[in-house]
Parts: structure tokens; sequence; C-alpha cells
């Protein structure tokens, strides 16, 4: 994973959870008596959510391509072992 995208992962982790306090402040005022609408609260949470599937779409393309990875070295492991096995019988 190049630099760019962890620090696009991480600016939308940080997206995400000034959203999520921002909203859980305004819930918390809205239960208390005041704020924003019940719209605009129900709006900040569909956004606060999409917000969240970006962000952890970069932290599951970075353990696919981590997977891929394993995936290639493990196969070569594979084939070395039946290699090996193949020359003791």
């Amino acid at each position: 994973m190049t630099r760019a995208d962890v620090w696009l992962t991480r600016m939308a982790w940080l997206i995400a959870l000034a959203l999520g306090a921002f909203l859980a402040y305004h819930l918390l005022k809205k239960l208390l008596g005041g704020s924003l609408t019940s719209e605009q609260i129900t709006n900040g949470f569909l956004a606060f959510q999409t917000a969240l599937m970006m962000a952890l779409y970069g932290s599951v393309s970075q353990l696919k391509g981590a997977f891929g990875q394993f995936e290639k070295r493990f196969h070569k492991l594979d084939q070395d072992f039946a290699a090996h096995s193949r020359k003791r019988h």
C-alpha cells in the first residue's frame, strides 16, 4: 500500500470520527432539549455511515493486498514442499 493510500485511509477515519463526535454531541443535546432537527440528525448519521464505509474500504483494500502477497508466498512454499516430498520418496 502506498503512502498516499495510507494517508487517504487515515483522513477518511479522521473525518468519520469527527462527524460521529459532532453528531453524538447534537444527539445528546437534542435529548436534553434543543439543537438540530430530527431530520438533520438522521441525515448526519447517514453521512457518518457513508464516511465509515469509505474508511473501511481503504482498510479492506489494504488487507486484500497483503493477503494476495501471502497467497503467492504460500503457493511457492507449497510447491517447494511438494518437490521436496517427491525427492524423499
